[in-house]
């Protein structure tokens, strides 16, 4: 892999994702995902009005196999 190739794949894997983006990605309907920011289950990135989750810990979240019913209840 090229440093430029590298280096793209470093910022998007630091790129915070959008409530539709974890959405998609864990199968919950967005108005849950933005629950789950607001109770402090998912962390929350704020600029002005919009919501964004940083993408580390929406992947660690899925990767410690909390399902949707434990996250839902956090």
């Amino acid at each position: 892999m090229s440093d430029s190739t590298t280096r793209a794949h470093d910022l998007e894997t630091l790129r915070p994702m959008t409530a539709q983006e974890v959405a998609d990605l864990t199968g919950w309907p967005r108005g849950q995902v933005y629950d789950l920011g607001r109770q402090g289950a998912l962390p929350v990135i704020r600029l002005g009005r919009r919501v964004f989750f940083p993408r580390p810990a929406v992947l660690r979240l899925l990767a410690a196999g909390n399902g949707r019913e434990e996250a839902a209840s956090a």
